[in-house]
């Protein structure tokens, strides 16, 4: 399950490829080593599309009651309404887990630990990005130093017109 769209195509959300051999294709290998791919944001948009809480029909499958479960777990409104036993099952063990202080806890203390290593990860690209371009800089000013010298003009010249 992907939390953001990996594939352009906008109506198809639920994507099941199997392997097969590269030299005899005809030979594959069982569903049991499938690989499915569920793109939750275009998943619930196409689930929910034209479909109204407290209407019939609003979740209808398993699959959509584990994609609203997933992207809307937090709207009790939505979650009353789904009927499948399994989702039902993993709300009111959600809800019972929230109710535990310590795990309230942990799950706050991995949260907050997830968002310092983005912002490390942000800062370290923001150095590398920063460095990169002064290195890139760098290069020109000795190419464009060389090219003003092979041109036949002085050192001191070039360097003059350079570090302008």
């Amino acid at each position: 399950m992907l939390g953001y769209d990996l594939f352009d195509a906008p109506d198809q959300a639920l994507w099941c490829f199997e392997m097969r051999d590269r030299i005899n294709p005809l030979i594959r290998l069982g569903s049991e080593l499938q690989l499915n791919i569920i793109e939750l944001r275009k998943a619930d948009r196409l689930v929910c599309a034209g479909k109204v809480p407290n209407q019939p029909g609003y979740v209808t499958t398993p699959l959509a009651a584990w994609v609203l479960y997933f992207e809307h777990w937090k709207e009790e409104n939505i979650m009353n309404q789904i009927a499948y036993p399994p989702v039902k099952e993993a709300l009111k063990q959600l809800t019972a887990l929230s109710k535990d202080e310590e795990t309230r806890r942990l799950a706050d203390m991995r949260e907050r630990a997830l968002m310092a290593e983005r912002t490390e990860i942000d800062a370290a690209e923001a150095r590398g990005e920063l460095r990169g371009k002064t290195l890139g800089a760098m290069e020109t000013k000795q190419e464009i130093l060389r090219s003003l010298i092979q041109s036949g003009m002085s050192e001191a010249q070039a360097r003059a017109i350079v570090d302008m």
